[in-house]
């Protein structure tokens, strides 16, 4: 069900607009989560969002166990984790040099930061949950510095490159943290950025909406955020994963889809749980998941 969020807590992070429409009211697992949809740029948003120190003892002591059950990385998220890594790094190594130095923003338990450094990059990570973080420094050797983002740091034109995968619909403020990783950046330097995209025709409506996520992205609104927050877009190679480049000035004209909103809108309106059961690739998708979960049992 949608509809005008009777009291809308603060402001868009993106375009700084107050008016929301409801777009989910429920998560996953059916427990109550408010989300919204800024009526002006698009971007999604949990409402209200938690005040960022509350989020940030959130990721640091509870949510692993609570997502993964456990306070550090089992074996076969870590065996999961090594396959992303080898995958992310194909597409670095296609645009930076070995002997880069690199940042990964929310290291996890550190297989990315080791498959850089494997490869010839100087590269560190940051990652705010203690667990995962302590978990790879003592597999790896590698460094992690366990702690949330915050601007300062680290000093202005540090790395070469920053990478971050599935991390930035878990912050409460993402163009504060895209400007922070921007200062980071040497001129010209590369951002490697991939989150989930909330308009994938894939995904059930009834899966959309998770407790951790607290921002929702589809490419345009990352385009703009990215845009204000001083990047040009280098390449996608699909929604939402995408490859900036730092530029010496951050667009003033960053609302390059001005209708945005509306289109974002009237997409909730066109897909929700009882209009999505009557879509075949609802069924083609749970047949698909259904037929990975029974060759990984066979495996």
């Amino acid at each position: 069900m949608t509809g005008h969020a009777e009291t809308p807590h603060g402001q868009c992070r993106l375009c700084g607009s107050d008016r929301a429409v409801i777009v989910g009211t429920r998560d996953r697992h059916m427990k109550p989560l408010i989300n919204v949809v800024c009526e002006v740029c698009g971007l999604v948003r949990v409402d209200p969002l938690p005040e960022p120190e509350q989020a940030e003892e959130y990721y640091r002591d509870d949510y692993r166990v609570e997502y993964h059950g456990a306070e550090t990385p089992s074996d076969k998220v870590v065996a999961k984790a090594k396959v992303s890594a080898q995958n992310r790094l194909v597409l670095v190594r296609e645009r930076l040099q070995p002997g880069a130095r690199v940042l990964d923003f929310g290291a996890s338990s550190g297989e990315f930061v080791h498959a850089l450094k494997e490869a010839g990059y100087e590269a560190e990570g940051m990652e705010p949950n203690i667990g995962y973080a302590s978990a790879g420094i003592d597999r790896y050797g590698i460094t992690i510095r366990i702690t949330g983002w915050r601007e300062g740091l680290y000093p202005d034109g540090q790395f070469d490159a920053v990478t971050t995968h599935h991390v930035f619909e878990h912050l409460t403020d993402p163009l504060a943290a895209m400007r922070a990783v921007r200062a980071w950046l040497k001129p010209g330097g590369l951002f490697f950025f991939v989150v989930p995209d909330l308009l994938d025709a894939n995904r059930p409506a009834l899966g959309r909406w998770h407790y951790g996520h607290l921002h929702g992205f589809n490419q345009k609104t990352l385009e703009m955020m990215a845009l204000r927050a001083g990047f040009e877009l280098v390449a996608s190679t699909r929604p939402c994963e995408c490859v900036f480049r730092r530029v010496e000035t951050p667009a003033e004209d960053w609302m390059t889809y001005p209708r945005h909103g509306s289109r974002m809108r009237e997409f909730f309106l066109d897909n929700t749980v009882p209009r999505q059961f009557l879509k075949p690739h609802t069924y083609l998708y749970a047949l698909g998941k259904l037929g990975r979960h029974v060759r990984r049992l066979f495996r």
